[in-house]
Protein backbone atom coordinates (compact mmCIF):
# COMPACT_ATOMS: atom_id res chain seq x y z
CA UNK A 1 0.00 0.00 0.00
CA UNK A 2 0.94 3.64 -0.15
CA UNK A 3 1.77 3.75 3.56
CA UNK A 4 4.21 0.87 3.10
CA UNK A 5 5.69 2.70 0.11
CA UNK A 6 6.10 5.88 2.11
CA UNK A 7 7.81 3.90 4.86
CA UNK A 8 10.12 2.37 2.29
CA UNK A 9 10.92 5.81 0.90
CA UNK A 10 11.73 7.08 4.37
CA UNK A 11 13.65 3.90 5.14
CA UNK A 12 13.85 1.97 8.37
CA UNK A 13 16.28 3.77 10.60
CA UNK A 14 16.76 6.46 7.96
CA UNK A 15 19.76 8.69 8.72
CA UNK A 16 19.01 11.98 10.38
CA UNK A 17 18.56 15.06 8.23
CA UNK A 18 21.72 16.98 7.44
CA UNK A 19 22.10 19.78 9.98
CA UNK A 20 22.92 23.17 8.51
CA UNK A 21 23.72 24.32 12.04
CA UNK A 22 26.65 21.89 12.19
CA UNK A 23 28.07 22.98 8.83
CA UNK A 24 31.50 24.58 8.54
CA UNK A 25 33.07 25.98 5.34
CA UNK A 26 35.26 23.38 3.66
CA UNK A 27 36.27 25.02 0.38
CA UNK A 28 38.08 28.19 1.44
CA UNK A 29 41.30 28.89 -0.42
CA UNK A 30 44.68 29.55 1.22
CA UNK A 31 43.74 33.19 1.75
CA UNK A 32 40.46 32.26 3.41
CA UNK A 33 38.41 33.39 0.43
CA UNK A 34 35.23 31.54 -0.59
CA UNK A 35 35.29 29.31 -3.68
CA UNK A 36 34.23 30.58 -7.12
CA UNK A 37 30.56 30.82 -8.01
CA UNK A 38 28.83 28.75 -10.67
CA UNK A 39 25.20 29.30 -11.69
CA UNK A 40 23.33 26.14 -12.64
CA UNK A 41 19.95 25.07 -13.97
CA UNK A 42 18.28 21.77 -14.94
CA UNK A 43 16.36 21.11 -18.15
CA UNK A 44 14.66 17.74 -18.59
CA UNK A 45 12.21 16.50 -21.20
CA UNK A 46 10.09 18.77 -23.35
CA UNK A 47 8.49 20.84 -20.62
CA UNK A 48 10.82 23.76 -21.36
CA UNK A 49 12.42 24.57 -24.67
CA UNK A 50 16.07 25.59 -25.00
CA UNK A 51 14.93 29.21 -25.19
CA UNK A 52 14.00 29.06 -21.50
CA UNK A 53 17.64 28.21 -20.68
CA UNK A 54 18.97 30.91 -23.01
CA UNK A 55 16.65 33.56 -21.54
CA UNK A 56 17.74 32.62 -18.00
CA UNK A 57 21.39 32.76 -19.07
CA UNK A 58 20.90 36.21 -20.64
CA UNK A 59 19.29 37.51 -17.44
CA UNK A 60 22.09 36.15 -15.28
CA UNK A 61 24.75 37.69 -17.52
CA UNK A 62 22.94 41.02 -17.42
CA UNK A 63 22.70 41.14 -13.64
CA UNK A 64 25.91 39.25 -12.73
CA UNK A 65 28.31 40.70 -15.29
CA UNK A 66 31.46 38.95 -14.00
CA UNK A 67 33.09 37.63 -17.21
CA UNK A 68 34.58 34.66 -15.33
CA UNK A 69 31.16 33.44 -14.16
CA UNK A 70 30.24 29.97 -15.43
CA UNK A 71 26.65 29.02 -16.30
CA UNK A 72 25.98 25.28 -16.43
CA UNK A 73 22.82 23.53 -17.63
CA UNK A 74 22.34 19.89 -16.68
CA UNK A 75 20.14 18.41 -19.40
CA UNK A 76 19.14 15.34 -21.40
CA UNK A 77 19.04 17.45 -24.59
CA UNK A 78 21.50 20.27 -25.23
CA UNK A 79 20.12 21.12 -28.68
CA UNK A 80 19.51 24.85 -29.13
CA UNK A 81 21.44 26.01 -26.07
CA UNK A 82 23.52 29.17 -26.38
CA UNK A 83 27.19 28.37 -27.06
CA UNK A 84 28.14 30.15 -23.84
CA UNK A 85 26.01 27.75 -21.77
CA UNK A 86 28.04 24.81 -20.51
CA UNK A 87 25.89 21.69 -21.01
CA UNK A 88 26.39 18.65 -18.80
CA UNK A 89 24.44 15.38 -19.02
CA UNK A 90 21.71 14.23 -16.68
CA UNK A 91 21.41 10.54 -15.75
CA UNK A 92 18.60 8.79 -17.59
CA UNK A 93 16.73 7.67 -14.47
CA UNK A 94 16.10 11.14 -13.01
CA UNK A 95 13.03 12.67 -14.63
CA UNK A 96 11.08 15.83 -13.86
CA UNK A 97 12.51 17.71 -10.85
CA UNK A 98 14.67 14.81 -9.67
CA UNK A 99 17.57 16.04 -11.78
CA UNK A 100 18.10 18.61 -9.04
CA UNK A 101 19.26 15.83 -6.73
CA UNK A 102 22.04 14.98 -9.20
CA UNK A 103 23.58 18.42 -8.58
CA UNK A 104 24.74 17.10 -5.20
CA UNK A 105 26.51 14.07 -6.66
CA UNK A 106 30.25 13.80 -7.14
CA UNK A 107 29.62 13.08 -10.83
CA UNK A 108 28.02 16.50 -11.32
CA UNK A 109 31.47 18.01 -10.93
CA UNK A 110 30.43 21.01 -8.84
CA UNK A 111 32.57 20.33 -5.75
CA UNK A 112 34.82 23.21 -4.83
CA UNK A 113 32.32 25.85 -5.97
CA UNK A 114 29.58 27.91 -4.47
CA UNK A 115 26.46 27.07 -6.42
CA UNK A 116 23.49 29.29 -7.24
CA UNK A 117 20.68 27.20 -8.70
CA UNK A 118 17.82 28.81 -10.60
CA UNK A 119 14.69 27.10 -11.93
CA UNK A 120 13.97 27.77 -15.59
CA UNK A 121 10.49 29.23 -15.04
CA UNK A 122 11.78 32.51 -13.64
CA UNK A 123 12.46 36.00 -14.98
CA UNK A 124 15.57 37.84 -13.81
CA UNK A 125 14.58 41.48 -13.27
CA UNK A 126 17.28 42.95 -11.03
CA UNK A 127 20.60 42.73 -9.24
CA UNK A 128 21.50 39.16 -8.25
CA UNK A 129 24.46 40.17 -6.07
CA UNK A 130 22.74 39.39 -2.76
CA UNK A 131 21.89 35.87 -3.89
CA UNK A 132 25.28 35.27 -5.50
CA UNK A 133 27.14 36.44 -2.39
CA UNK A 134 25.57 33.81 -0.12
CA UNK A 135 28.32 31.97 1.75
CA UNK A 136 26.39 29.86 4.24
CA UNK A 137 25.59 26.13 4.17
CA UNK A 138 22.33 25.97 2.25
CA UNK A 139 19.72 28.53 1.22
CA UNK A 140 16.29 27.88 -0.22
CA UNK A 141 12.91 29.58 -0.49
CA UNK A 142 10.28 28.98 2.16
CA UNK A 143 6.86 27.90 0.91
CA UNK A 144 5.33 30.61 3.10
CA UNK A 145 4.26 33.55 0.95
CA UNK A 146 4.25 31.55 -2.29
CA UNK A 147 0.60 31.53 -3.24
CA UNK A 148 0.38 28.23 -5.10
CA UNK A 149 2.22 26.16 -2.52
CA UNK A 150 -0.09 23.72 -0.78
CA UNK A 151 1.32 24.22 2.72
CA UNK A 152 3.47 26.58 4.73
CA UNK A 153 6.57 25.69 6.70
CA UNK A 154 8.28 23.86 3.84
CA UNK A 155 10.95 24.39 1.22
CA UNK A 156 10.63 25.61 -2.35
CA UNK A 157 13.73 24.85 -4.44
CA UNK A 158 13.19 27.39 -7.24
CA UNK A 159 16.24 29.32 -5.98
CA UNK A 160 18.92 27.47 -4.01
CA UNK A 161 22.51 28.17 -3.00
CA UNK A 162 25.09 26.02 -1.27
CA UNK A 163 28.78 25.18 -1.05
CA UNK A 164 29.27 22.05 -3.16
CA UNK A 165 31.19 19.43 -1.19
CA UNK A 166 30.65 15.92 0.20
CA UNK A 167 28.69 17.48 3.09
CA UNK A 168 25.45 17.51 1.08
CA UNK A 169 26.22 14.40 -0.96
CA UNK A 170 23.50 12.38 0.87
CA UNK A 171 20.80 14.43 -0.91
CA UNK A 172 21.77 12.41 -3.97
CA UNK A 173 23.23 9.27 -2.37
CA UNK A 174 20.09 8.52 -0.32
CA UNK A 175 17.85 8.74 -3.37
CA UNK A 176 16.41 5.23 -3.66
CA UNK A 177 13.89 3.78 -6.14
CA UNK A 178 11.33 3.91 -3.33
CA UNK A 179 11.99 7.61 -2.79
CA UNK A 180 11.64 8.33 -6.50
CA UNK A 181 8.34 6.47 -6.52
CA UNK A 182 6.71 7.66 -3.32
CA UNK A 183 8.13 11.10 -2.51
CA UNK A 184 5.99 13.51 -4.48
CA UNK A 185 8.53 16.25 -5.19
CA UNK A 186 12.20 17.08 -4.86
CA UNK A 187 11.19 19.88 -2.48
CA UNK A 188 9.71 17.31 -0.11
CA UNK A 189 12.91 15.26 -0.40
CA UNK A 190 14.87 18.34 0.68
CA UNK A 191 12.58 18.80 3.66
CA UNK A 192 13.30 15.18 4.68
CA UNK A 193 17.07 15.51 4.30
CA UNK A 194 18.11 19.10 5.12
CA UNK A 195 17.38 20.63 8.50
CA UNK A 196 17.65 24.32 9.28
CA UNK A 197 18.29 25.72 5.82
CA UNK A 198 18.59 29.47 5.48
CA UNK A 199 15.53 31.05 3.87
CA UNK A 200 15.80 33.65 1.15
CA UNK A 201 12.80 35.53 2.48
CA UNK A 202 14.84 36.15 5.65
CA UNK A 203 18.28 36.51 4.08
CA UNK A 204 17.26 38.79 1.22
CA UNK A 205 13.69 40.03 1.74
CA UNK A 206 11.95 41.05 -1.45
CA UNK A 207 14.64 39.78 -3.80
CA UNK A 208 12.61 36.75 -4.96
CA UNK A 209 9.00 37.59 -5.83
CA UNK A 210 6.20 35.12 -6.43
CA UNK A 211 4.38 36.07 -9.64
CA UNK A 212 0.97 34.89 -8.46
CA UNK A 213 1.23 36.80 -5.20
CA UNK A 214 2.48 40.02 -6.80
CA UNK A 215 0.41 40.11 -9.99
CA UNK A 216 -2.65 37.93 -9.41
CA UNK A 217 -3.55 38.73 -5.83
CA UNK A 218 -2.65 35.20 -4.79
CA UNK A 219 -5.23 33.59 -7.10
CA UNK A 220 -3.66 30.42 -8.51
CA UNK A 221 -4.26 29.11 -12.00
CA UNK A 222 -4.61 25.41 -12.75
CA UNK A 223 -5.27 22.58 -10.34
CA UNK A 224 -3.58 19.58 -8.80
CA UNK A 225 -5.06 17.45 -11.56
CA UNK A 226 -3.70 19.75 -14.28
CA UNK A 227 -0.25 19.68 -12.69
CA UNK A 228 -0.26 15.88 -12.50
CA UNK A 229 -1.30 15.82 -16.15
CA UNK A 230 1.65 18.02 -16.97
CA UNK A 231 4.02 15.82 -14.99
CA UNK A 232 2.91 12.76 -16.97
CA UNK A 233 3.23 14.56 -20.29
CA UNK A 234 6.59 16.13 -19.45
CA UNK A 235 5.77 19.06 -21.75
CA UNK A 236 3.70 22.16 -22.21
CA UNK A 237 1.84 20.55 -25.11
CA UNK A 238 0.65 22.87 -27.82
CA UNK A 239 -3.10 22.92 -27.71
CA UNK A 240 -3.29 21.42 -24.22
CA UNK A 241 -6.39 22.56 -22.37
CA UNK A 242 -4.29 23.46 -19.31
CA UNK A 243 -1.98 25.82 -21.20
CA UNK A 244 -4.76 27.45 -23.22
CA UNK A 245 -6.91 28.01 -20.16
CA UNK A 246 -3.92 29.31 -18.19
CA UNK A 247 -3.01 31.86 -20.85
CA UNK A 248 -6.63 33.06 -21.18
CA UNK A 249 -7.10 33.41 -17.43
CA UNK A 250 -3.76 35.18 -17.04
CA UNK A 251 -4.78 37.73 -19.66
CA UNK A 252 -8.18 38.20 -18.06
CA UNK A 253 -7.06 38.43 -14.43
CA UNK A 254 -3.50 39.70 -14.49
CA UNK A 255 -2.48 43.03 -13.02
CA UNK A 256 -0.50 45.73 -14.75
CA UNK A 257 2.60 47.38 -13.37
CA UNK A 258 6.17 46.40 -12.64
CA UNK A 259 7.81 43.98 -10.17
CA UNK A 260 8.21 45.47 -6.69
CA UNK A 261 11.29 47.68 -6.13
CA UNK A 262 14.33 45.63 -5.17
CA UNK A 263 13.13 42.44 -6.86
CA UNK A 264 15.82 40.35 -8.53
CA UNK A 265 13.85 37.25 -9.55
CA UNK A 266 10.18 36.75 -10.34
CA UNK A 267 9.36 33.08 -9.90
CA UNK A 268 6.46 31.27 -11.59
CA UNK A 269 5.68 28.08 -9.64
CA UNK A 270 2.95 25.95 -11.17
CA UNK A 271 0.89 28.17 -13.49
CA UNK A 272 1.05 30.49 -15.39
CA UNK A 273 4.56 30.36 -16.88
CA UNK A 274 6.45 33.31 -18.42
CA UNK A 275 5.52 32.40 -22.00
CA UNK A 276 1.83 32.55 -21.05
CA UNK A 277 2.04 36.16 -19.84
CA UNK A 278 4.73 37.63 -22.08
CA UNK A 279 2.17 39.62 -24.07
CA UNK A 280 0.42 40.80 -20.92
CA UNK A 281 3.36 42.41 -19.11
CA UNK A 282 5.84 44.82 -20.65
CA UNK A 283 8.36 43.91 -17.94
CA UNK A 284 8.29 40.22 -18.92
CA UNK A 285 8.99 41.09 -22.52
CA UNK A 286 11.70 43.57 -21.54
CA UNK A 287 13.57 41.34 -19.10
CA UNK A 288 12.87 37.93 -20.62
CA UNK A 289 12.69 38.54 -24.37
CA UNK A 290 14.36 41.92 -24.83
CA UNK A 291 12.71 44.90 -26.51
CA UNK A 292 15.12 44.76 -29.42
CA UNK A 293 14.03 41.30 -30.51
CA UNK A 294 11.33 40.71 -33.10
CA UNK A 295 8.28 38.49 -33.12
CA UNK A 296 10.30 35.55 -34.44
CA UNK A 297 12.27 35.50 -31.19
CA UNK A 298 9.04 35.63 -29.21
CA UNK A 299 7.63 32.67 -31.12
CA UNK A 300 10.85 30.77 -30.43
CA UNK A 301 10.44 31.23 -26.69
CA UNK A 302 6.75 30.47 -26.61
CA UNK A 303 7.30 27.38 -28.71
CA UNK A 304 4.02 27.65 -30.57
Amino acid sequence: GSSAGAAAAAGEGRPAALSCGAWRPSCLDAAGQPPPLVVVCVKWGKRYEAAYVNRLYSGVRRWLPDPSLRFVCFTDDAAGLDDAVEARPLPGNLSLWWGKAYLFSEEAGLDGHRVLFLDLDQVIVGDLSDLAAYSGPFAVLATDGIACELAGGGYNSSVMAWEASPVFRPIFARLSPAALRFVHRFDHWLEMNVDGADLWQVLAPGRVVDYTTAFRGGVCLGSKEAEEDLAREGAFSQGSEHVEDGAQQARALGASGEPPPGAAVVTFPRSPKPHEVVEQHAWVRRHWIGDSEDSTALESVVGE
